[in-house]
């Protein structure tokens, strides 16, 4: 469905979980007890399967699966096996820090998944230790490399300054070393991630045009959302960036959220949100949509990062990646 602004809305993200097994620097705030503080009455998955159903009925044809981590789950199988079977839904996508990806890829894409993104910041290992508090880049190394055998993979990188922005180009060596796509993500003032400072997508390009020379803008889209893509054909790279602040995509933005437990959220920055858990079941699915209707109608037209800090009080692995 279109949204006031004539923007199509066909691309849903549901964050299945808001636990994480690394605790990223950007996204989770080591002050807070999470074991409090968040919600454990996730969505199940029948609960899951009924809101696809319901968003498909308004056109949204592709779903991604976030957290927290995901692959945490162990009915993520079903999950992923419950939505890609629902009329009009033509793509189920996940996103992973990929060290549990192995115990369970073979069985995901059996169930419908069709692609995966998976984050990686760091190939250094006491920076990639340093910014997730894991010590397990190895294993993700690998696991980055047997995904990429088995299904449509990129990488996420987050890419903050005065961390990890001489990862850049070890990073892009890695991404053309497998041949796959890696996405640069500007990092957005939400939660902790305020107490950083984001390296923008202008420098970001540069330092790899500078060791690999201009791209070109391709026309192949490698996701569901705002990315824009660029390649090398010399050098058989292909890179994308996610630029909330350098390149507003606003304007185009197709995409609302689910959070972990039932609420929908019409744009990641606003504080607005409407929870739909306790009207499955409850009242008529037709109410229910014509309530869902009217959020998505009135999903904001911009946000104002550039301006003033988001409105968003709550930290990513709260809201849902």
């Amino acid at each position: 469905m279109e949204d006031k602004n004539l923007r199509e809305i066909d691309y849903l993200r549901i964050s299945i979980i808001d636990r994480c097994n690394f605790k990223c620097l950007y996204c989770v705030d080591e002050k807070r007890d999470y074991e409090k503080k968040i919600d454990r009455d996730y969505l199940r998955e029948e609960e899951i399967e009924h809101i696809v159903k319901l968003f498909a009925k308004i056109g949204v044809s592709k779903i991604k699966l976030t957290g927290g981590e995901p692959l945490i789950r162990k009915d993520i199988v079903s999950i992923v096996r419950r939505i890609s079977k629902v009329e009009g839904i033509k793509k189920v996508t996940l996103t992973t820090n990929g060290v549990l990806l192995p115990n369970y890829l073979e069985e995901l894409i059996k169930a419908g998944l069709n692609s995966v993104n998976i984050s990686l910041d760091a190939i250094e290992s006491d920076k990639f230790n340093y910014i997730t508090k894991r010590n397990v880049l190895g294993s993700i190394l690998k696991n980055i490399k047997y995904s990429s055998e088995m299904i449509e993979t990129k990488i996420n990188s987050l890419i903050i300054k005065e961390i990890n922005e001489d990862e850049i180009i070890r990073l892009v060596e890695f991404a053309r070393e497998i041949r796959i796509p890696i996405r640069f993500i500007e990092l957005m003032p939400i939660g902790c991630g305020t107490r950083y400072k984001p390296l923008r997508q202008e420098e970001i390009y540069k330092v790899i045009a500078d060791k690999y020379g201009e791209f070109i803008k391709s026309s192949e889209s490698f996701g569901n959302g705002p990315a824009r893509y660029m390649k090398s054909v010399a050098n058989d790279i292909t890179i994308g960036f996610i630029s909330a602040l350098s390149e507003c995509f606003c304007s185009s933005c197709n995409r609302i959220r689910i959070t972990s437990a039932g609420y929908l959220k019409a744009c990641l920055h606003s504080k607005d949100h409407l929870n739909i858990r306790p009207l499955l079941g409850s009242i008529a699915d037709e109410q229910i949509l014509e309530i869902i209707k009217d959020s998505i109608y009135n999903k904001p037209i911009q946000h104002n990062l550039l301006e003033e800090v988001s409105k968003e009080t709550k930290t990513m692995i709260e809201i849902g990646g």
